[in-house]
């Protein structure tokens, strides 16, 4: 049982490129490692009520970022931020909130955003938005507009610092609610490669009418930190999201290489930890890629053990497939061994009666007692 009802989900920045298809990241259970942020934490309200399973948020406001971008971080000067005019109430309303689920594959727009999302979307790129398929190269995809959301703060986020210092804080971009949340969702990560048709598609519904929903695409690129005690959700972005990798390149069955800590404010106020200062919202920020090896992947190192069977998933199928082929010797050893015949041999030189209860089933006596009758009177 975990002391603390806290898990942490970092996801990679992108799962799949082309045909490499790679890992999802990995969880963490009771705490977040701060190594794997690369930016502030943040802490949105969980507004899912008691006994709900689903996570659930409430998203104030979207906006479209032209010229795209990865980070919530400008890449450039100049690059301008429309907002999108919808109800936010209508928008929210048909699950109790917007649903945070990482096993939905898509981003799931409430149907009442439809008119302002395909209108705003043609001013920003010049053309209609489209759901089917369509043949851009990827600068093209890196142009496409980096959707922005901006989601609730938590009841209990400590303001007692400038959420202008705090890139993933809506700070001027909403003075009535500075300390909102933003999330980023680059065209990376919801527009899908087709390499066997080399197009791509929109990962995006505009008409549901079952409520919104932000799916693993709006999660990608970022760890997503549990607290279920306090009914929050904290989230930065992270670039760190990787399992362990093994000499020959592969992922490893020990996903955590570095333990998890327990925070237990919403201050920059964290326990102390072998990881040094930890970046929360209004801390200073470390840089995780100080500590990244250098040599991940299959360089001159790795090779020397490309092959081998090093992991522990391995040396179970391997052994395994021993018991099995020994099983089956076994067997066939027990069924097709030759019979020995010695004693009858030797009984058959000594003159002796050769029938032998070990090599002959006696079913009636009384023949078995004329048969040695007649033995006896052919050999005098």
């Amino acid at each position: 049982k975990l002391k603390y009802p806290r898990f942490c989900m970092c996801f990679e920045n992108r799962m799949r490129q082309g045909m490499d298809m790679r890992g999802a990241g990995v969880v963490t259970l009771g705490g977040y490692n701060p190594k794997i942020l690369d930016a502030p934490l943040v802490f949105v309200q969980n507004i899912a009520k008691q006994g709900e399973t689903r996570y659930k948020i409430h998203i104030r406001n979207i906006y479209f970022r032209q010229g795209g971008g990865q980070s919530i971080v400008q890449e450039r000067d100049g690059q301008s931020v429309v907002k999108l005019n919808f109800d936010e109430d209508l928008f929210n309303a048909k699950n109790g909130g917007t649903i945070l689920d990482s096993g939905v594959p898509l981003l799931i727009f409430d149907e009442s955003i439809h008119d302002t999302f395909m209108a705003e979307w043609e001013k920003l790129t010049g053309q209609k938005f489209s759901f089917g398929k369509m043949m851009l190269t990827e600068e093209e995809v890196e142009s496409l507009p980096t959707i922005i959301i901006q989601i609730a703060a938590h009841e209990g986020v400590d303001k007692s610092f400038n959420p202008r210092t705090v890139p993933n804080m809506a700070g001027d971009r909403d003075p009535k609610h500075p300390f909102d949340g933003l999330l980023a969702i680059p065209s990376s990560h919801y527009m899908e490669y087709n390499p066997s048709t080399s197009t791509y598609r929109a990962k995006i519904s505009l008409d549901s009418k079952l409520g919104s929903f932000l799916g693993i695409n709006a999660m990608q690129g970022h760890a997503f930190f549990y607290d279920l005690a306090k009914d929050r959700i904290g989230f930065a972005e992270s670039y760190n999201c990787r399992p362990k990798m093994s000499p020959a390149g592969d992922v490893d069955d020990d996903m955590f290489e570095m333990p998890s800590v327990h925070i237990e404010t919403t201050t920059q106020v964290v326990e102390d930890g072998p990881f040094g200062t930890i970046p929360f919202a209004g801390g200073p920020k470390v840089n995780p890629r100080d500590d990244l090896p250098k040599d991940v992947g299959m360089g001159p190192i790795e090779d020397a053990y490309h092959g081998t069977c090093i992991t522990a998933t391995c040396i179970s199928f391997v052994t395994v497939g021993y018991c099995i082929v020994i099983a089956a010797l076994a067997v066939a050893y027990k069924k097709y061994r030759p019979r020995d015949r010695s004693k009858q041999l030797d009984k058959e030189d000594s003159g002796e009666d050769i029938y032998d209860d070990d090599q002959t089933e006696v079913l009636n006596p009384s023949f078995e007692q004329h048969v040695r009758y007649s033995n006896a009177r052919g050999f005098a």
